[in-house]
Formats: structure tokens, sequence, C-alpha cells
């Protein structure tokens, strides 16, 4: 693994650190060894809000990153709470669900 990081370079490209905030873009070059060029790249990337993310798509992204640290009860218990917060008077007992 630490060989192939060594391959990698990153490199800043001032027309995207220019458009910043109103793009985040980025590119990506993979260069194979038979000599093609594989090349992505997005300027709105996935919750940008040119790209929005649905509730669900960040629901099913908070159950896959919390999945080997929290009970599913727990990540559900999390996502209820916090989807209700417009109708808390007080915010002191939401502290203790995302802790």
């Amino acid at each position: 693994m630490l060989k192939f990081m060594k391959k990698i370079k990153v490199v800043e490209d001032p027309r995207y650190t220019e458009n910043y905030p109103q793009s985040f873009g980025n590119r990506l070059e993979v260069n194979l060894l038979d000599g093609r060029k594989i090349v992505k790249e997005i300027l709105h990337p996935f919750g940008h809000p040119q790209n929005p993310m649905s509730d669900e798509d960040i629901f099913n992204k908070w159950k896959m990153l919390a999945k080997n640290l929290l009970s599913e009860q727990k990540v559900q218990e999390q996502i209820n709470e916090t989807m209700n917060l417009d109708k808390r008077k007080d915010m002191s007992d939401f502290l203790p669900v995302i802790a």
C-alpha cells in the first residue's frame, strides 16, 4: 500500500481554487501501465448545493459511518431526534443523544 501511495501526486489547479466555494471542483487522473489515462472531473460533488443529497442519502451515509461505533437503535434514535430539532424548546436533552 505504501508503494502505491508514493505514486500519488497532488497538484493544486488554480481554476478550481478560484471557483471555491461556488464549486468544489477536483480532477483525478490515473495513468495505467498500458499507457491509457483515465480522467474523472467533478465540479459539484454529491452533497454540494448544486448536487444535493436527499434525506435518505444522508441517513444512509450516517448509518454506514456509524455502524461500527453505534448500535442500529442508537443511530436511528439520532436520526429521529435530529429530524425533530425544530420542535425542541431546549437543546440540553439533545446533546446526550448525539454523544
